[in-house]
């Protein structure tokens, strides 16, 4: 005889979990599957896995798991906090884009980094429309593994972040750029601001800096933090 009670303790479990995920995915913001760090897929997984537990373990009950899934998410949320807050931390869970072809050339010491042969730069570069190198100025291999190509007639369009919530990018600007951090400190006290003062900066290869500063940013109705 069928137990109309069982099943409907699933469906129970079910529902609950249900809303319990959702809430917890739409707490911790909002990424598309291309955007995803190794971070996120690990809190994806283990929330998938607490949620199957809820569903078909009986041993365990369904309230429990709710408190785990809950928990996990406030650790989470916690952490992603001080990987906002923290550089350092950010570049260590999150990693940067790799430069692995520079003013045409290919970047050695980037691709032996990610691993990749030249025949796997070749296969990234096809998938972007680029069947050699010819016409490629420079290729980023981007966190979340795509590449990013900038055509050759269209170099002094490419950017880089060379300030971030009001903290200098040394290993961009140094690294990458080839400039000290006295010209890009200097270039900002030239338009009567601080560095701390800036919260996005970015440099073109063709020379142009373009700062936002804090009170240029938007607020939740869409307004000028200033106004």
């Amino acid at each position: 005889m069928v137990n109309l009670m069982e099943y409907l303790q699933i469906f129970v479990k079910i529902v609950l979990v249900g809303i319990t995920g959702f809430l917890v995915i739409r707490l911790l913001g909002k990424k598309s599957r291309s955007e995803l760090t190794p971070f996120d897929i690990l809190y994806v997984m283990v929330l998938g896995d607490l949620m199957t537990d809820a569903i078909y373990d009986d041993g365990i009950s369904v309230w429990k798991n709710v408190f785990g899934t809950v928990a996990w998410a406030v650790l989470i949320f916690a952490m992603q906090k001080v990987i906002e807050e923290s550089n350092n931390v950010s570049l260590w869970v999150e990693g940067t884009p790799s430069m692995l072809v520079v003013d045409g050339r290919i970047n050695r010491a980037a691709l032996n980094y990610n691993q990749l042969k030249t025949e796997q730069l070749r296969k990234l570069l096809r998938s972007q429309g680029y069947y050699g190198l010819a016409n490629v100025a420079y290729a980023i291999l981007e966190v979340d593994g795509q590449l990013t190509v900038v055509p050759k007639d269209r170099q002094d369009e490419f950017t880089v972040l060379v300030i971030d919530d009001g903290h200098i990018e040394l290993d961009v600007l140094e690294g990458t750029v080839g400039k000290p951090k006295q010209w890009l400190e200097h270039e900002v006290k030239a338009r009567g601001l601080r560095v701390q003062d800036v919260f996005y900066g970015e440099l073109s290869y063709g020379g142009e800096l373009t700062l936002v500063t804090y009170d240029d940013l938007l607020d939740e109705q869409g307004l000028r933090i200033d106004e």
